[in-house]
């Protein structure tokens, strides 16, 4: 575990142990979807868009702060990435990328 990302987690999420993701990515990702499990505390709160032509990113702390303030411990949803596809150096721009995440989060607080 990367010590800013965990010191990161720690001050924005003070009250959880940790915040994990599982989601299907579907769109430009290779064969059909992609399935995955993801840690804010190890990863950090981005998760990349699975087409290697996107330079965007899924953003889901809103989505954590929300439910927070609403005592919610899980949450199902659906997110567009909706990055700019192109070169690395995005000289030349492809459009917007029409991949899409759903979503479930669970949220592990800590113990009291």
């Amino acid at each position: 575990m990367a010590p800013f990302v965990d010191w990161r987690f720690q001050n924005e999420f003070p009250s959880l142990t940790d915040v994990i993701v599982r989601y299907v990515e579907h769109g430009r990702v290779g064969f059909g979807s992609r399935r995955k499990l993801f840690s804010f505390r190890e990863s950090g709160p981005l998760i990349s868009c699975g087409d290697p032509d996107c330079h965007g990113r899924y953003r889901l702390s809103p989505v954590v702060l929300e439910m927070l303030s609403a005592g919610e411990v899980n949450r199902e949803g659906k997110q567009a990435c909706g990055g700019t596809r192109g070169t690395p150096s995005l000289r030349k721009r492809y459009g917007i990328c029409i991949n899409l995440i759903e979503y479930r989060i669970e949220l592990i607080p800590k113990q009291k």
